[in-house]
């Protein structure tokens, strides 16, 4: 299932990627805007979700424009304590959404698939 954007929404359960960790760690670090060359190069398609009142970050160091999400694909993980709901109300908000597939995966998680379309207007 490739993808262009891989969502986390930062929180101190676990995640079956590596990217869980990373952000977790991340988000206890002090100044980390410091960081934003790094996470560019390296890490600049794991995204993070941090509520619907807010724009999508890059690992929580810089905001991502709307802009940036349209016609593209974005993955998720769907898991006992950390549901997807929020997050795929949250692009449904913004973006046409033109498909989403799910992926069993163990422990009864689901990888979610989403593809954008344009952004919605906005009133």
């Amino acid at each position: 299932m490739a993808s262009d954007y891989f969502i986390i929404k930062p929180e101190w359960l676990w995640g079956p990627a590596k990217e869980y960790g990373l952000i977790f760690g991340l988000s206890y670090v002090r100044h980390r805007d410091r960081y934003e060359e790094n996470v560019r190069k390296t890490l600049s398609e794991v995204l993070s979700f941090e509520g619907s009142e807010s724009d999508l970050r890059s690992m929580r160091v810089y905001g991502v424009p709307d802009r940036e999400i349209e016609n593209k694909s974005l993955l998720m993980v769907d898991q006992e304590g950390r549901g997807a709901n929020e997050i795929l109300s949250y692009l449904e908000s913004r973006w046409e959404l033109t498909n989403i597939d799910t992926l069993a995966l163990p422990h009864r998680d689901l990888l979610i698939k989403v593809s954008t379309g344009g952004l919605k207007s906005q009133n």
